[in-house]
């Protein structure tokens, strides 16, 4: 008797989830009617889900990870134009820096990784530049954890970003200010794309 429960409700719910996605696999976004689609998928009208909740679910985890494992495996080249085309300039400053460690202090994957678990899961990115000040070469990549950026405008066609200086100081009004120029800002849709 309770196996034909069981299976009377799988094809029920079956039934509706095929109803369900035949009528709107073309949404994209946080349209509400697809985030009320979702929320009987993943609910089951049991419990009370929000598309902002998302991050705690150990499915959406998962994927954010295994996308920010992909993308940080991908190699990173630096390319010379010459006569005959492009070439790997593997002579170039910006080739260790981008490949094998850009701050200095992780390996080039553990940092890609962090990037890309960021935007996955937030929506942006971001990565501080640090120049020489003799030259202007990049001397190394920071990573900014995206709770930190305040936000960014845009001032006589340049963005400049504000930015918290620590976790503790978001109550408080203690900012700074970094232009684009100094800014690497990875955009993704999610919650608060800029």
């Amino acid at each position: 008797m309770f196996e034909k429960q069981k299976q009377r409700k799988f094809e029920k719910d079956f039934q509706r989830f095929s109803e369900m996605t035949s009528s709107y696999r073309s949404f994209l976004g946080t349209d509400d009617q697809y985030e009320e689609r979702l929320q009987v998928l993943l609910a089951g009208n049991q419990n009370e889900f929000e598309p902002n909740s998302a991050s705690a679910l150990t499915g959406v985890v998962s994927c954010q990870q295994f996308l920010a494992n992909s993308v940080s495996r991908l190699p990173i080249k630096v390319f010379q134009k010459t006569d005959i085309g492009r070439l790997v300039d593997k002579a170039d400053y910006r080739t260790s820096i981008l490949g094998r460690s850009p701050d200095g202090v992780t390996t080039s994957f553990n940092f890609w990784n962090a990037i890309e678990f960021n935007r996955a899961r937030h929506g942006n990115s971001f990565a501080r530049i640090r120049r020489n000040y003799y030259n202007n070469e990049i001397m190394k990549l920071e990573f900014i954890p995206t709770e930190l950026v305040k936000g960014c405008s845009i001032t006589s066609g340049i963005v400049i970003y504000e930015l918290y200086k620590n976790k503790e100081d978001k109550s408080s009004s203690k900012t700074y200010k970094l232009s684009s120029d100094e800014i690497l800002h990875f955009k993704w849709a999610g919650v608060n794309p800029y």
